[in-house]
């Protein structure tokens, strides 16, 4: 997506009864979910703060 790479990972307990027969499962049905959401790429690089950003933001807030 917009030459980035993005992940979407979803874990969790499932019982093998509750797959169907297209190899997929409900979301109601998976206990304990962890659903995580991340990516790399341009986008990304930019929203992360420059290098001793975070330590001038502590002295000069403003």
């Amino acid at each position: 997506m917009n030459s980035e790479l993005r992940e979407l990972r979803v874990a969790g307990i499932i019982r093998p009864e509750d797959i169907s027969t297209a190899n997929t499962v409900s979301y109601d049905k998976i206990a304990e979910a962890r659903i995580t959401y991340g990516g790399r790429g341009q986008i990304s690089v930019v929203q992360q703060p420059r290098y001793g950003e975070d330590f001038l933001d502590v002295i000069l807030p403003y």
